[in-house]
């Protein structure tokens, strides 16, 4: 299972561009949420993905663990 959601970024309609996205399959979100995998962890295994700021990057492993 994969969790996406893919709203319009078109500056047209009011949206800017993300300024961090990250990208994982459920069970690994799940993991996250739980407390049983760090963000960092995930991000060197290859699970968590992320695009855009690396200083949010960073800063992402305080909300999710």
């Amino acid at each position: 299972a994969k969790v996406t959601a893919e709203p319009d970024f078109n500056p047209r309609h009011g949206l800017d561009a993300p300024d961090l996205v990250l990208s994982t399959d459920l069970e690994t979100w799940r993991k996250l949420n739980a407390g049983e995998l760090k963000a960092p962890t995930a991000v060197m295994k290859g699970r968590l993905r992320f695009q855009g700021s690396m200083y949010l990057a960073l800063k992402i492993h305080f909300i999710l663990g």
